[in-house]
Formats: structure tokens, sequence, C-alpha cells
């Protein structure tokens, strides 16, 4: 028999407002830092 459908897939947890703004911050010094 087949296996049972596997159920709905886990929700990747979203990275903290903080952390997206300080990635966000890194990659604006690297480009200007290039420019």
């Amino acid at each position: 028999s087949l296996p049972p459908p596997p159920g709905p897939a886990p929700i990747p947890p979203v990275p903290e407002p903080g952390t997206w703004l300080a990635g966000l911050a890194a990659l604006w010094l690297l480009w200007r830092r290039r420019a």
C-alpha cells in the first residue's frame, strides 16, 4: 500500500526584522564602497 501523503510543509522561521535590516545595511555599505 502507498504511504500516507506528507502533511503540509513546515513554514520556515522568518528572520528577525533587526537581522534583515542589518543584512540590508551591510549590502548597502558594500555597494557604497564599490561605487
